[in-house]
C-alpha cells in the first residue's frame, strides 16, 4: 500500500514538473519574441509636453533629456535591427519652445535639410505632408553619407527619417536614423509606426 502511494506521488510530481517547464519554456519564447519583434509604449508625463509613443521592442528603453529645459525636452532611444550583421535605428524626439531657435517647425525643416545637403552623396528621397496625432505636419526622407551623431568615429552611408509639426507654442520633431545594414523597408515601417501611435497628451 505503502508502496502504491509512493509511486502515486512520484507521479504526481513528474507531471507537476512536466508542466512547469512546459510553462517556463512559453514564457522564455514569448520574452524571446518580445524583444525582436513589436513595439513597446512609452509615456513622458513630465517637462515640456506630456506625450506618448510606441518604438521597435528591439530598442532600449528610451531615455529622456531635460537637461536643456525650458529650451527642449528630447528623448533617445535605438536598437540592433539585425544582431551580429549590424543595422541600428537610433530615434530622437525633440519639443523645443518656439522662438529660442526657430519661428515655427518649417523653419527648423528648412535649417535641417540645409544642413543635410551638405552631407557627402545626399539625395532626398521624399518630402511630403503628414498627420501626426491628428495635427498636420511635414516629413522629409533622404540618405547621405556621414555620421549619425557626434558621438560615432565612423561615417556611413544613412538614411534620415524626419517629421514636424506645431503644436500649442512648440515644435515638435520626431527623428529615426538607419544605417546602411538597417533594412530600409524595416526602418521606414518603424519611424511610420512611431508616428502612428504618436499621441500629445493633454
Amino acid at each position: 500500500m505503502d508502496m502504491k502511494r509512493v509511486y502515486l506521488a512520484f507521479c504526481i510530481i513528474l507531471v507537476l514538473l512536466t508542466l512547469i517547464l512546459i510553462a517556463s519554456s512559453v514564457i522564455m519564447m514569448s520574452c524571446s519574441r518580445n524583444e525582436t519583434t513589436g513595439f513597446k509604449e512609452f509615456v513622458v508625463s513630465e517637462g515640456l509636453a506630456s506625450f506618448s509613443f510606441e518604438y521597435p521592442a528591439f530598442c532600449y528603453v528610451p531615455y529622456v533629456d531635460r537637461s536643456r529645459e525650458p529650451h527642449y525636452t528630447e528623448v533617445k532611444t535605438g536598437g540592433v535591427i539585425q544582431p551580429g550583421v549590424g543595422g541600428d535605428e537610433h530615434l530622437f524626439i525633440r519639443i523645443l519652445q518656439t522662438g529660442n531657435s526657430f519661428e515655427n517647425a518649417e523653419a527648423m525643416l528648412e535649417d535641417n535639410l540645409a544642413r543635410a545637403e551638405e552631407h557627402q552623396d545626399f539625395q532626398l528621397l521624399e518630402r511630403s505632408s503628414v498627420n501626426i496625432s491628428g495635427i498636420q505636419g511635414e516629413q522629409i526622407i533622404y540618405s547621405y553619407f556621414g555620421y549619425h551623431s557626434t558621438w560615432e568615429s565612423e561615417a556611413e552611408t544613412g538614411t534620415a527619417y524626419k517629421a514636424y509639426f506645431d503644436y500649442e507654442g512648440l515644435i515638435w520633431r520626431v527623428v529615426m536614423l538607419a544605417d546602411e545594414y538597417a533594412a530600409a523597408e524595416r526602418a521606414r515601417a518603424d519611424f511610420e509606426h512611431v508616428l502612428e501611435t504618436f499621441q500629445v497628451l493633454d
